[in-house]
């Protein structure tokens, strides 16, 4: 482990924690977009919010971010941001259509915020807000979300200005190599171009590939819970 611990950050990590930090560190340093797949219950919400907290104190980037969950846990995620990092100044945008206007006002100017975290329902909602801006990091979490490259979430979210993607998951590989496809394409669209040579490429089964595949570890990590 090589990097150390961000001074913004206001807990200790646990050892794997300390590990998946590095690697998502080390993603960053080769402009690499990644998957975070660790099981529930390792804790990806920490292990994200201190890569961001790694950025903000190393690299003086302090985004803005974008945060995208499923709504039953945003809450989850404004707490455990304010918990580990209260440095942050945090938009959690929900609400009326009119409250959500609200929170957009000035939110153009520098440091309005350095973290909006939203939901999928939401975000979809109000695109053409979100798209407009300039993110650093886009970060999914449980982006079997976007496992339907035919849906319209997939697409928008696709189109939206950011520097580097982050996907979070459980359950990268659920039922086909088109699922695993949407996710690769979404984080490298220029490597993972055609859906058709995907399949023909990956014609073996999909535990083979994994296992055969040092490029695609390279942008995966998953790892038990002890």
């Amino acid at each position: 482990v090589v990097t150390k611990i961000p001074f913004l950050l206001k807990h200790s990590l646990r050892e794997y924690q300390h590990i998946g930090l590095d690697w998502l560190v080390t993603m960053y340093e080769r402009k690499l977009n990644g998957i975070l797949a660790d099981e529930m219950g390792l804790g990806k919400t920490i292990q994200t919010i201190a890569l961001l907290a790694h950025l903000a104190c190393e690299k003086g980037n302090w985004g803005p971010h974008l945060i995208i969950v499923p709504t039953s846990v945003m809450l989850n995620w404004e707490m455990e941001c304010k918990k580990w990092c209260p440095g942050f100044k945090i938009l959690t945008y929900y609400g009326t259509q009119k409250e959500r206007k609200q929170k957009r006002t000035g939110w153009t100017k520098p440091n309005a915020f350095h973290i909006c975290i939203t939901s999928y329902k939401l975000v979809i909602q109000d695109h053409q807000s979100f798209r407009r801006k300039k993110w650093k990091y886009l970060i999914l979490d449980e982006a079997q979300n976007i496992k339907n490259f035919k849906s319209q979430r997939w697409q928008l979210l696709l189109n939206f200005q950011t520097q580097r993607r982050l996907l979070l998951t459980g359950t990268p590989l659920q039922n086909n190599l088109m699922e695993l496809w949407s996710l690769m394409h979404f984080l490298m669209p220029n490597v993972f171009q055609s859906h058709r040579e995907f399949k023909e490429w990956f014609s073996n089964p999909v535990t083979g590939m994994i296992e055969g595949n040092s490029e695609y570890n390279e942008n995966i990590i998953r790892r038990l819970h002890k």
